[in-house]
């Protein structure tokens, strides 16, 4: 099982390593505040099919508070004074750290405390991973490509140009026009043509959002996961292709 954790969303995935099936997945939006986090934990173990026994579980943060650091400057006193420039002094916040080979990077991730003891106290040797990491990981093509993650009211922006990570960055939207003002600005901002660049939306949004309507009159290609794709994972059919490459790739990043 993996469990998507953001301050403001909430999600999970049952899945079967053996019988390569994702069971059921679902993401909703509230507080996760420490006083109602274990009832929203136990909606989520509510949902588990009884034929299904738990082996093990991942913790995915969607990022909210995090910042990367080269591995050879990490120090934690170092962390948490850059936490805490960056986000601010809060009570009751741990940091979770998580090393990525690649490039030697260290991602840092806050976390109330309260319910970071919940997390492990009601699924034993749970694993934190970050979804940046899966975004550092990621191979592209030549031309420019913007990736874009939608969860709630959250995307996560991740720009990659011959073969290299160039920008990545999380927003709140309210509107189709805040979303379209972030990937307009990164154009400007990295000086690209924006009818050559390649969006490629994922996650929790639906192909006839408002959303992508307005994307579709700026960007000529829009690119959706194809039908043919090779999928390692059997899905139940109500689950679209967009949410579905977002859960593979979750369940690679956490397994």
């Amino acid at each position: 099982m993996v469990i998507l954790y953001h301050t403001e969303v909430l999600g999970y995935i049952f899945y079967s390593p053996a019988g390569n099936q994702i069971i059921q997945a679902d993401l909703w939006e509230c507080s996760i505040h420490p006083d109602v986090f274990p009832e929203l934990l136990h909606k989520i173990k509510e949902r588990l099919p009884e034929s299904i026994r738990i082996e093990s579980t991942g913790i995915l943060i969607f990022p909210d508070a995090e910042i990367m650091l080269p591995g050879a400057v990490y120090d934690a006193d170092y962390v948490t004074n850059w936490m805490e420039l960056s986000f601010g002094k809060e009570p009751d916040v741990v940091y979770i750290t998580e090393k990525i080979n690649k490039d030697d990077v260290i991602l840092i991730n806050a976390i109330n405390q309260r319910n970071r003891d919940r997390l492990l106290a009601e699924f034993n040797e749970a694993s934190f991973q970050s979804l940046s990491s899966s975004f550092l990981n990621r191979t592209s093509g030549e031309n420019h490509e913007i990736q874009v993650l939608f969860y709630g009211r959250y995307l996560y922006v991740a720009l990659y140009h011959q073969h290299a990570l160039q920008f990545l960055n999380a927003f709140t939207f309210h509107t189709p026009e805040d979303v379209l003002y972030v990937l307009l600005n990164l154009c400007h901002k990295y000086q690209i043509d924006k009818e050559n660049l390649i969006v490629m939306p994922e996650g929790f949004i639906d192909t006839e959002s408002s959303v992508i309507k307005l994307l579709d009159q700026y960007f000529l290609n829009i690119q959706w996961p194809d039908d043919a794709m090779e999928r390692k994972y059997a899905m139940p059919e109500a689950i679209p292709l967009q949410t579905a490459q977002l859960l593979e790739r979750i369940i690679s990043c956490v397994s």
